[in-house]
């Protein structure tokens, strides 16, 4: 049971970083992706987020 507390923690945390980043993207129109650094449970990644144009 707390592995699963575990993951859904990490789930929450990343999820969380990632809509804040989508919402940036879309009240700023002039910004074309963001790459974040983010750490978990000792673990570092990069999130890339980048807007696809409107064709």
């Amino acid at each position: 049971m707390k592995e699963d507390n575990g993951l859904l923690e990490a789930q929450l945390k990343v999820g969380k970083v990632v809509l804040e980043q989508m919402l940036e993207l879309i009240y700023r129109p002039n910004m074309r992706g963001v790459v974040m650094p983010f750490e978990l449970n000792g673990y570092k990644y990069n999130i890339s987020i980048v807007r696809e144009d409107n064709a």
